[in-house]
């Protein structure tokens, strides 16, 4: 597992609910000279046309692919967003085991998967099926924590959080209790 390293996880997610932006997937502190990200190899920024790939995904699948989903609501994936999502894998207990090298795969999996016709309807409902009961917390404390990284969240985040809330059943005064610890870990003075 790798460790002190951010990946930047994005990709062109073509138009869904929140607009269509030419993103890419790189791992943060990888820059050439100029201090410039260099470009991607096709590979790595093709989608994939295969629907099977996004038939069934694990629990720890579904935990990034809701961060993924929040951080790129804006098309604004912020380093700070970046930074987290990558602290949170290489952190928490509950990516305990997961191979943070398949990090970048599976965004862009989750952006493939964005990109096509109903895939952010697609995308919740994999999260909802992937996702035991008991995690379902998890993944909207993650999702907060995304959107609040950067200290704002975006009108695009707030709606994708309240999507996610009702796709998760996620009871309001859980949600509201979960939204304000966010807020308050990532206050500044």
């Amino acid at each position: 597992a790798k460790t002190g390293t951010a990946t930047l996880i994005t990709a062109d997610i073509g138009p869904t609910y929140w607009g269509s932006e030419d993103l890419s997937i790189r791992t943060l502190g990888e820059r050439n000279e100029d201090g410039l990200t260099p470009p991607l190899p096709a590979a790595l920024t093709s989608p994939r046309t295969s629907k099977e790939a996004f038939e069934m995904i694990e629990p720890q699948t579904a935990l990034v692919y809701t961060m993924v989903m929040v951080s790129a609501a804006d098309s604004d994936m912020t380093d700070s967003e970046i930074g987290r999502i990558g602290e949170m894998v290489s952190q928490l207990p509950v990516f305990s085991g997961f191979d943070t090298e398949q990090l970048t795969d599976i965004a862009r999996d989750c952006a493939d998967l964005l990109s096509q016709e109903d895939g952010l309807d697609d995308a919740l409902g994999q999260i909802r099926d992937a996702l035991p009961e008991r995690l379902r917390d998890t993944a909207y404390v993650l999702a907060c924590d995304i959107a609040t990284a950067d200290e704002k969240a975006s009108q695009e985040e707030l709606r994708l959080l309240e999507m996610l809330r009702h796709s998760l059943n996620i009871e309001r005064l859980t949600a509201a209790a979960i939204e304000r610890a966010a807020r308050a870990r990532y206050a500044t003075v």
